[in-house]
């Protein structure tokens, strides 16, 4: 998996949200089956703040602790890319990575989740 969005210090220790440090946790149903859930990164129940986590696979670990807020529909090869960058010893990338542009796009109503990461 692939964790970012520490706009405060950086570091991965950081938090804040247009709520303020944190906010409370929300629908917690759906199951980190797949890659390319986007999911909100915490330090236990209600600590979400700006941080969060690109799943590359399934990670069941994180099912009913982390809200899953959206699904990566376009770039996964990006995410792929981001998943082999070099690490250091704490597992931090050896290259400083940025999230330039990201957004919405429109979806068909209903819009169905696939477990495929390339679906």
């Amino acid at each position: 998996m692939v964790q970012g969005g520490d706009v405060v210090a950086d570091d991965g220790t950081g938090s804040t949200s247009i709520y303020g440090d944190t906010f409370s946790d929300e629908n917690l149903e759906t199951q980190h089956s797949g890659a390319g859930f986007v999911s909100m990164a915490n330090k236990g129940p209600n600590t979400n703040g700006c941080q969060f986590i690109i799943t590359t696979t399934g990670t069941p670990w994180l099912d009913n602790l982390h809200t899953v807020v959206g699904k990566v529909v376009e770039g996964q090869n990006i995410v792929h890319m981001l998943e082999h960058t070099p690490t250091d010893v704490d597992d931090r990338p050896t290259l400083h990575v940025y999230i330039a542009d990201c957004g919405l796009l429109p979806t068909p109503q209903p819009f169905y989740i696939s477990d495929d990461p390339y679906e």
